[in-house]
């Protein structure tokens, strides 16, 4: 005989029919300010369940997949959402682009590096900078316009050293020249000016020669008196005199008096012309200055300025 099921009196669970035993739960009405139930018929949506977290050992903080909201780990993973790395569907981080190729290099300028180089060999060898400096310095400034920003070449700075160097070189050409030219030129006026003392220093000796000349020949310059060169012995000693050599048959002139050995320049640098019996010209011909003997007697003379 099938058991008979409890009766709702009894406390026991049960089987109840439609329509007996418990009433359904009341309806609660919308409140009049719930706008999402006066739009919506029937009753309200469930909350949404908080997500299951991932099973232990896959989802660990630190080692896993990172907590919902950060994004997956990487360099722009796309479907993760990385913020700074990258979305989905963007190879690139926002703000940096798609990277440009580099452009190719410019070649160096030939010109720049031949101005460069001539600046060099201008400095090194000084003799060259007058010829060769200006026009590696014209060089250098035709190289600034092919290396300018826009320009086909690089090397602007070594057009600019070059220009530098080349100018450099010919300042220095043009100092060293003046330092030598102002040499050459104290040289030469000392040369002058020595020379100048000598040629008065030998109208003295040439002068002397001639007062003792005129008064061994009895008050002449003209011929028969002693001939006073002498290469071997120069002077008397008795009375510092030269010592008489036999006696001049012709015309008196400078090679009966002195010798290369009395003079500081040489006796062909002088002329002399006797112009009476005691007067006399000596000619200075490189400089063309003249002692003109106006009485050898009286020792009576005068020296042409130099010019």
């Amino acid at each position: 005989m099938p058991p008979v099921p409890p009766t709702p009196e009894s406390g026991e669970g049960g089987f109840v029919p439609a329509g007996q035993g418990f009433a359904p739960p009341p309806v609660t009405p919308p409140h009049p300010h719930d706008f999402y139930a006066q739009r919506m018929s029937g009753p309200r949506p469930a909350p949404a369940m908080p997500p299951v977290p991932p099973p232990p050992g896959y989802g660990a903080p630190g080692y896993g997949a990172p907590y919902p909201g950060y994004g997956a780990p990487g360099y722009g993973t796309p479907g993760y959402g990385a913020q700074g790395y990258g979305m989905p569907g963007q190879p690139f981080a926002p703000g940096y682009g798609v990277p440009r190729p580099f452009p190719p290099a410019k070649p160096y300028s030939g010109r720049a590096i031949a101005s460069l180089v001539m600046g060099i060999v201008n400095f090194m060898f000084l003799i060259t900078a007058p010829v060769v400096a200006p026009i590696g310095f014209i060089i250098g400034w035709l190289a600034l316009k092919d290396t300018r920003e826009d320009g086909p070449r690089q090397g602007r700075g070594l057009a600019v050293g070059g220009m530098a160097v080349n100018g450099v070189a010919l300042l220095l050409c043009v100092l060293v020249g003046l330092a030598i030219g102002g040499a050459i030129y104290a040289a030469e006026k000392e040369r002058e000016t020595r020379q100048e003392r000598w040629v008065e220093s030998d109208f003295d000796t040439i002068r002397a020669r001639m007062q003792v000349y005129y008064e061994r020949n009895n008050n002449s310059l003209g011929p028969g008196g002693p001939v006073l060169a002498t290469n071997s012995i120069r002077y008397d000693y008795s009375n510092r005199a030269p010592r008489q050599e036999g006696k001049v048959a012709g015309t008196l002139s400078l090679r009966h008096l002195v010798t290369e050995a009395d003079l500081l320049g040489t006796v062909s640098d002088f002329t002399l012309t006797v112009t009476g019996t005691a007067s006399a010209v000596v000619r200075h011909n490189q400089s063309g200055r003249e002692m003109r003997v106006i009485d050898i007697g009286s020792d009576s003379y005068t020296i042409t300025p130099r010019p």
